[in-house]
């Protein structure tokens, strides 16, 4: 029960349907965060050079992938070794 509901503009002019729209969200699969997963979960299987994650990610985000890879790097998700990509505390081969 609103304590207001007498007093209430919205009631008052008839309780009418929103006329702003939801917005709609993208698909998953076209967004960065997608993409930054494909690259984390890549990097669990061992280091792998900007060509091979650029290669494995779809056609609509492979063209970004030094784009995510340079942000996952500023958000220490993922370190440079050379010419290889890395998770964190891996070694070079790998685990």
């Amino acid at each position: 029960v609103c304590p207001v509901k007498n007093g209430c503009a919205w009631r008052l002019s008839g309780a009418p349907a929103a006329t702003v729209r939801a917005r709609k969200m993208p698909k998953f699969e076209t967004t960065a965060r997608f993409a930054r997963g494909r690259i984390v979960d890549r990097l669990r299987e061992g280091p792998a050079e900007d060509a091979a994650i650029a290669a494995m990610l779809p056609d609509l985000h492979g063209e970004r992938a030094g784009e995510y890879l340079s942000g996952l790097l500023r958000d220490g998700l993922v370190e440079r070794d050379g010419d290889l990509w890395r998770l964190p505390g891996s070694n070079a081969t790998g685990g």
